[in-house]
Protein backbone atom coordinates (compact mmCIF):
# COMPACT_ATOMS: atom_id res chain seq x y z
CA UNK A 1 0.00 0.00 0.00
CA UNK A 2 2.96 2.59 0.51
CA UNK A 3 4.02 1.98 -2.82
CA UNK A 4 0.60 3.59 -3.88
CA UNK A 5 1.30 6.82 -1.68
CA UNK A 6 4.75 7.91 -3.27
CA UNK A 7 3.58 8.82 -6.86
CA UNK A 8 0.65 10.79 -4.90
CA UNK A 9 3.01 12.85 -3.06
CA UNK A 10 5.42 13.07 -5.58
CA UNK A 11 2.33 15.18 -7.47
CA UNK A 12 1.76 17.51 -4.61
CA UNK A 13 5.22 18.16 -4.12
CA UNK A 14 5.13 19.52 -7.93
CA UNK A 15 2.13 21.41 -7.25
CA UNK A 16 3.68 23.55 -4.33
CA UNK A 17 6.09 26.45 -3.56
CA UNK A 18 9.94 26.14 -4.04
CA UNK A 19 11.09 25.06 -0.19
CA UNK A 20 13.43 22.27 0.32
CA UNK A 21 12.40 18.74 -0.51
CA UNK A 22 13.65 17.70 2.73
CA UNK A 23 11.28 20.07 4.57
CA UNK A 24 8.22 18.56 3.29
CA UNK A 25 8.75 15.06 4.41
CA UNK A 26 8.10 15.92 7.65
CA UNK A 27 4.73 16.18 10.18
CA UNK A 28 5.95 19.31 11.71
CA UNK A 29 5.81 21.12 7.74
CA UNK A 30 2.31 19.40 7.17
CA UNK A 31 0.95 21.06 10.36
CA UNK A 32 2.16 24.24 9.61
CA UNK A 33 0.53 24.05 6.50
CA UNK A 34 -2.49 22.46 7.41
CA UNK A 35 -3.20 25.39 10.19
CA UNK A 36 -2.51 27.66 7.44
CA UNK A 37 -5.42 26.28 5.69
CA UNK A 38 -7.58 26.36 8.61
CA UNK A 39 -7.14 29.90 8.93
CA UNK A 40 -7.76 30.45 4.82
CA UNK A 41 -10.87 28.31 5.59
CA UNK A 42 -12.27 30.60 8.68
CA UNK A 43 -11.54 33.63 6.75
CA UNK A 44 -8.33 34.38 8.30
CA UNK A 45 -4.93 35.02 6.97
CA UNK A 46 -2.61 32.58 7.12
CA UNK A 47 -1.04 32.77 10.56
CA UNK A 48 1.92 30.31 9.88
CA UNK A 49 4.88 30.77 7.51
CA UNK A 50 3.80 31.69 3.62
CA UNK A 51 5.46 28.79 1.96
CA UNK A 52 3.56 26.41 3.82
CA UNK A 53 0.89 26.10 1.12
CA UNK A 54 -2.74 25.25 2.16
CA UNK A 55 -2.37 23.12 -0.99
CA UNK A 56 0.06 20.87 0.48
CA UNK A 57 -2.19 20.16 3.72
CA UNK A 58 -5.07 19.28 0.77
CA UNK A 59 -3.18 17.37 -1.72
CA UNK A 60 -1.27 15.09 1.27
CA UNK A 61 -4.90 14.62 3.37
CA UNK A 62 -6.72 13.62 -0.08
CA UNK A 63 -4.16 11.33 -1.43
CA UNK A 64 -4.40 9.40 1.64
CA UNK A 65 -7.81 9.18 1.89
CA UNK A 66 -8.17 8.27 -2.22
CA UNK A 67 -5.38 5.81 -1.84
CA UNK A 68 -7.51 4.41 1.23
CA UNK A 69 -10.93 3.96 -0.94
CA UNK A 70 -8.88 2.70 -4.07
CA UNK A 71 -6.94 -0.01 -1.72
CA UNK A 72 -10.34 -0.79 -0.48
CA UNK A 73 -11.77 -1.15 -4.16
CA UNK A 74 -8.84 -3.93 -5.13
CA UNK A 75 -10.19 -6.28 -2.03
CA UNK A 76 -7.50 -4.68 0.72
CA UNK A 77 -9.14 -3.98 4.29
CA UNK A 78 -9.88 -0.26 4.68
CA UNK A 79 -6.89 1.47 7.17
CA UNK A 80 -9.71 4.07 8.30
CA UNK A 81 -13.25 4.74 7.42
CA UNK A 82 -13.81 8.11 6.73
CA UNK A 83 -17.53 9.61 6.61
CA UNK A 84 -18.30 12.23 3.81
CA UNK A 85 -17.06 15.09 5.56
CA UNK A 86 -16.05 18.83 4.82
CA UNK A 87 -12.03 18.72 4.19
CA UNK A 88 -11.87 21.55 6.96
CA UNK A 89 -13.22 18.66 9.43
CA UNK A 90 -10.62 16.11 8.24
CA UNK A 91 -7.82 18.76 8.61
CA UNK A 92 -8.77 19.76 11.76
CA UNK A 93 -8.16 15.93 13.05
CA UNK A 94 -5.08 16.05 11.62
CA UNK A 95 -3.72 19.38 12.98
CA UNK A 96 -5.42 17.63 16.53
CA UNK A 97 -3.53 14.95 15.99
CA UNK A 98 -0.20 16.40 15.28
CA UNK A 99 -0.63 18.71 18.46
CA UNK A 100 -0.86 15.76 20.59
CA UNK A 101 1.09 13.12 19.32
CA UNK A 102 3.98 15.48 18.15
CA UNK A 103 6.23 15.70 14.61
CA UNK A 104 6.64 12.51 13.05
CA UNK A 105 9.45 11.83 10.09
CA UNK A 106 6.67 11.05 7.92
CA UNK A 107 3.64 13.31 6.96
CA UNK A 108 1.28 10.38 5.39
CA UNK A 109 1.93 7.95 7.72
CA UNK A 110 0.87 11.39 10.47
CA UNK A 111 -2.36 11.93 8.09
CA UNK A 112 -2.92 7.51 7.77
CA UNK A 113 -2.63 7.41 11.79
CA UNK A 114 -4.77 10.66 12.47
CA UNK A 115 -7.72 9.50 10.12
CA UNK A 116 -7.21 6.15 11.85
CA UNK A 117 -7.91 7.52 15.19
CA UNK A 118 -10.58 9.96 14.10
CA UNK A 119 -12.35 7.31 11.86
CA UNK A 120 -11.87 3.72 13.19
CA UNK A 121 -13.63 0.74 11.15
CA UNK A 122 -15.40 -1.42 13.02
CA UNK A 123 -14.52 -4.63 13.17
CA UNK A 124 -16.87 -7.44 13.43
Amino acid sequence: MYKLFSPIIAVALAATSPVALAEYFTSNHLLGACQNTLDVFSGKSPSGPQNYSPQYCVGVIDSVVNTNVLSVMTGNKPLMCVPDVDRATKIGHVVRYLRKNGPTSDPVTAVVFALSEAYPCKRG
